[in-house]
């Protein structure tokens, strides 16, 4: 890594990469190092759904994908390779000042008392789908790309949001002050990844393989911050 990242200039060409909304924050910190890196790669990043980056990465329009894997539900009989790079669960986000912060861990009965705020993620919809169908109906105010609204309706209105553990750590207004993370007492769901798909096919070019080691770093760097 030391030496991948020891040396700039000496590779070109244009990477092609698709996300999902969450990692976003987590892409801007290795986006920014790499283009000083390396000035003369053109980086093309596109946010969009799960189903949409898959069609991209399939039809050769996205060179890489960001995703999260549950279940094997979105790539199975895809033809596209699967990297593990961080794992991943779900978490509630509440106002530190609510008594619901004093709690260990969020329950299913305690959650559907409260009303919830939701960011427009994939995964986040799926996951409430699931819940609503095993627990019950729960309150959903509404769903939003809008971050800063999320946050005022936790902090002005007592509301609940949940996502995944990672999309809290890098956005500033969602400091430990504010808002306080908590799990959820549910059952396992079995093992969560952010990962990447490629084409098996497809030939990967040195700005991809270059590009995946400086975001492999950064996240196994996340994932040992999370962890403590």
């Amino acid at each position: 890594m030391e030496a991948a990242r020891g040396f700039s200039g000496t590779v070109k060409g244009r990477l092609r990469v698709a996300t999902i909304p969450s990692p976003m924050s987590l892409l801007e910190r290795v986006v920014i190092e790499f283009k000083k890196k390396f000035p003369d790669v053109k980086l093309e990043i596109v946010e969009k759904g799960s189903q949409d980056i898959i069609d991209d990465v399939n039809q050769d329009k996205s060179d890489l994908g960001l995703i999260i894997l549950f279940k094997n539900r979105l790539i199975e009989r895809t033809g596209l390779a699967f990297e593990r790079l961080l794992p991943v669960h779900m978490v509630a986000g509440i106002s530190s000042a609510s008594p619901l912060a004093l709690k260990p861990a969020v329950g299913p009965e305690e959650l559907r008392q409260q009303t919830v705020v939701l960011y427009n993620d994939d995964y986040v919809k799926w996951y409430m789908d699931d819940f609503q169908s095993l627990y019950g109906p729960v309150d959903v105010l509404f769903t939003t790309n809008n971050r800063d609204l999320i946050f005022r309706a936790c902090m002005n209105h007592g509301a609940v949001t949940i996502g995944l553990n990672f999309s809290f750590m890098n956005e500033p207004a969602f400091r430990k002050d504010n808002i306080a993370i908590l799990d959820f007492d549910l059952p396992d769901h079995g093992p969560v990844y952010l990962g990447v798909i490629q084409r098996k096919e497809k030939t990967h070019s040195q700005v991809s393989r270059r590009f995946m080691e400086w975001l492999k770093h950064d996240l196994e760097e996340l994932g040992a911050s999370m962890q403590s």
